[in-house]
């Protein structure tokens, strides 16, 4: 039986998989003046975004994490690789759904598998990591477009997501996950999102920094934000943080796991396996 949040999701790709999103993208690097590495693209000409990234059919409300970063990479030779597919309606959807089951990315991911199954106390290891990112974890991006680089953000990106279609999707799809499909969490992933994300929904979330000595090396301080997402009858944990696997921050995975028992203790006592 499709949930009511998949059949949404869904509504939203058909709707949008043939609208022109070349014209759309060119005409908004024109207007905002982006060029070169800046420049806002698509997974390939006469591709709509990818709205998101997970098995959204098969999750099980209150036992999954959704991660929100700010964009994606734009890679040409991902652009090749897509423009060759022939995707319909059906397939990009699909690709969509399990694409971390067929193209597994250790360096990007495992940090953040880490966090999220620890937090939520199912075990993972090398040989289910990336079923739990497919099937536990669906990610999304507060931008839509995929770029090389990515400035624009503050309040430029704000007034976008008044007035793009690209990011008032962004916006639904986002909204669906979290009012409907019921996560544990929301894991907000690096600083620019984290700051732009409490932008964006400075109306349903409200969170406050914490500061605390690693417990892999004492004399480092380091730190995230937490607090929830209140909306539409929810009630959602958030725990945004610098990106991790960086020196400066949650590096070593004494240090991610000592992130994942801060934000277990924010989830209701039932949900703690």
């Amino acid at each position: 039986m499709t949930t009511p949040w998949a059949q949404s999701l869904r509504e939203l790709h058909n709707d949008h998989f043939g609208f022109d999103w070349d014209s759309h993208v060119r005409r908004l690097n024109e207007r905002l003046g982006l060029t070169g590495r800046d420049e806002f693209g698509l997974p390939a000409p006469g591709l709509p975004p990818a709205w998101f990234v997970g098995d959204v059919e098969g999750l099980r409300p209150g036992e999954w994490v959704l991660v929100i970063s700010l964009n994606q990479a734009r890679r040409e030779e991902d652009e090749g690789w897509h423009r060759a597919q022939h995707y319909t309606r059906q397939s990009y959807w699909d690709h969509w759904r399990f694409l971390n089951r067929d193209w597994w990315t250790p360096r990007f991911y495992r940090p953040l598998v880490r966090l999220a199954s620890h937090a939520i106390g199912v075990p993972t290891g090398p040989t289910n990591e990336s079923e739990f990112t497919s099937t536990r974890m669906i990610f999304v991006e507060l931008c839509p477009y995929a770029s090389r680089q990515f400035t624009f953000t503050g309040p430029a990106l704000s007034t976008l997501a008044d007035d793009d279609l690209g990011f008032q999707l962004a916006a639904r799809v986002r909204r669906v996950l979290i009012e409907q499909a019921s996560p544990a969490f929301i894991l907000v992933n690096g600083r620019p999102a984290l700051d732009d994300f409490e932008r964006l929904e400075r109306d349903r979330v409200s969170l406050e920094e914490r500061r605390y000595a690693s417990v892999r090396r004492p004399e480092h301080t380091l730190w995230h934000k937490e607090g929830r997402y209140e909306g539409a009858g929810c009630l959602v944990p958030v725990v945004g943080f610098p990106f991790l696997r960086k020196p400066s921050n949650h590096n070593w995975y004494a240090e991610i796991d000592q992130l994942a028992s801060m934000a277990r203790r924010l989830l209701r006592p039932d949900q703690r396996s």
